[in-house]
């Protein structure tokens, strides 16, 4: 997702007390719950917790990545910040104007401030129409300029881009230039750490719809508080051989849990080599760990010390104590997902691996 005028992040706290100029786009606990059909002779109704409660505070003329596995909520994430979906409840403030609740007819002057520029070109393009007409789309909807005069300036933007045979290999080079020239935003959005650092630089790390830890693209892979960051750096590729020799790679217990019942605490827990009792119990802010920076903040009660490794630890709790979820996703007749976002007790032990 790109916007105009560009992103480097703090968490949501420290972010309102650092608004000013710089700050571009602040979000405040941001929560999307999408309703699903319900089982069972009442079929009362339940939520899928794409997103729920993110914070953060993106500054202009840099480029924010987040990772995380499929499912995490990154995309949706984006989507809501381009008002794509409507929230569930949280704030979205773009350059100083409350964009949470405008209406289509009042988002469309922004849609040129905030766009979506989507990885897969099969699907996001159509095969059957020129180039030129599909990047001159945007100047016909807006009406920024038509004739000639489109046409010229879809050659422009076709040739500050490299779009010529001889100039493919120079993108990334293009695209650190585009964002000086223009002043503008990225929030970058892969599964890739390895390539989200070199075109990042801070990163967000997201898991079961929450961000688990944000840190300087560099700070990241050098001292990972987190361990599921931990856990996600192990299986980045190393160039050295005799470094990637020297490197075990993490293999995380199970798969990610359901959305829809999540487990109580950190929702890392029932995968986290660090487990303990407080993790079940407490889910932790996030807010800066061991001595780091407002920069760096991580959610976690057991944080990662430089040169530990996940490797080296073990549970202190059962399999059976580490499966808690959250009840919720069956709301009280009258309740609305924002009712119960943040705020929700524990259920009984179920069966998550």
């Amino acid at each position: 997702m790109a916007t105009g005028p560009a992103s480097e992040t703090n968490p949501a706290p420290a972010a309102a007390a650092a608004d000013g100029d710089d700050v571009l786009l602040r979000v405040e606990n941001l929560v999307k719950y999408f309703p699903i059909k319900g089982t069972g002779l009442v079929h009362e109704k339940e939520y899928v917790r794409a997103v729920d409660g993110v914070s953060l505070s993106i500054r202009r003329g840099r480029t924010f990545g987040i990772v995380g596995e499929t499912g995490c909520g990154k995309s949706t994430l984006a989507r809501c910040v381009a008002r794509l979906h409507d929230v569930t409840s949280g704030r979205i403030v773009f350059d100083g104007q409350d964009i949470t609740q405008l209406s289509q007819r009042r988002m469309r002057p922004l849609r040129r401030e905030i766009q979506m520029i989507f990885q897969d070109p099969i699907g996001s393009l159509n095969p059957r129409r020129r180039v030129g007409s599909i990047i001159g789309d945007p100047f016909a909807i807006h009406h920024l300029a038509s004739g000639s005069e489109r046409k010229r300036r879809v050659q422009e933007l076709m040739e500050r881009v490299g779009l010529n045979p001889e100039h493919y290999n120079r993108f990334p080079a293009e695209f650190a230039d585009l964002q000086a020239d223009f002043g503008l935003t990225y929030v970058f959005i892969a599964h890739d750490l390895s390539v989200v650092r070199h075109v990042s630089n801070s990163i967000g790390v997201m898991y079961l719809g929450k961000v688990t830890e944000i840190a300087p693209a560099d700070e990241l892979f050098t001292v990972p508080r987190h361990p599921y960051t931990g856990a996600l750096l192990s299986a980045v590729p190393v160039p050295n051989p005799d470094l990637s020799d020297q490197r075990q790679q993490i293999i995380l217990a199970g798969d990610v849990p359901s959305p829809i019942l999540p487990p109580s605490g950190c929702r890392f827990h029932p995968r986290c080599p660090k487990a303990a009792p407080v993790c079940v119990a407490e889910d932790p802010p996030l807010e800066p760990r061991l001595g780091d920076g407002p920069e760096h903040p991580a959610a976690c009660h057991l944080p990662m010390a430089e040169g530990e490794n996940l490797a080296d630890f073990r549970p202190s709790i059962s399999e059976r104590e580490r499966v808690v979820e959250v009840d919720g996703s069956l709301l009280p007749d009258g309740a609305e997902p924002q009712d119960i976002a943040g705020a929700l007790p524990a259920r009984g032990e179920g069966g998550t691996p």
